[in-house]
């Protein structure tokens, strides 16, 4: 959890890294409470219905839409929570699939309750999910009245992630860039656990005309 003074609420880094000697299909599933605000990926609706798998808790959740991350790309998905916004950002190093589902399926007797939720699927021997969760904004229902609707996080990316050490850029609005850096040593010292720091931004070299 980050504490920026920039920021009205703490940022939640959240980064799942994966190691394997065989390829797989790896699902980070988010349940969600509240509307869906936006997402900057193109997502393709579901003209009908069906369950995302046949297992595994898979055949209760509904396909509801996806959309395609190009590698090297993050995915941004925003909803309102009560009367704050909350918006998720998160890496895609080797692309994937955002998923919009829905629990509900494969339930005869209605037991289940018809709630959302949100998985990022990648595919690959190791992978890694790096997010950031981000509280912003504040809505009014009476009065109709929003503010700060949209975050100031943008966009995620993986630097790079091996078993010495994890590098993230978090790309704010107004072009500022925190580098994260998380060891992935079995025990670190204190201070070399993980670092923040905020990177300076060049100023352009435009060429007289």
């Amino acid at each position: 959890m980050l504490s920026l003074p920039e920021l009205s609420s703490p940022l939640i880094v959240d980064v799942f890294r994966l190691t394997s000697h065989e390829p797989h299909q790896y699902d980070y599933c988010l349940h969600h409470l509240g509307q869906f605000v936006r997402t900057d990926t193109a997502l393709d609706a579901a003209s009908q219905l069906t369950p995302l798998g046949e297992d595994h808790g898979y055949q209760h959740l509904w396909d509801c839409a996806r959309a395609d991350v190009a590698a090297g790309d993050s995915a941004l998905f925003s909803w309102l929570d009560g009367d704050s916004y909350r918006t998720l950002v998160s890496a895609f190093p080797d692309g994937g699939e955002l998923i919009v589902a829905r629990t509900g399926a494969s339930d005869p007797n209605f037991n289940l309750r018809n709630e959302p939720a949100l998985l990022l699927r990648t595919r690959g021997t190791n992978a890694i999910f790096a997010s950031v969760f981000e509280t912003h904004g504040y809505f009014d229902e009476a009065s109709e009245m929003s503010l700060d609707a949209r975050g100031k996080v943008e966009r995620v990316s993986v630097v790079s992630h091996d078993d010495v050490q994890t590098e993230l850029n978090i790309y704010f609005a107004a072009n500022r860039t925190l580098n994260v850096r998380i060891s992935n040593r079995a025990a670190p010292a204190a201070e070399d656990a993980f670092s923040v720091a905020w990177q300076s931004v060049s100023p352009l070299n435009i060429p007289e005309s």
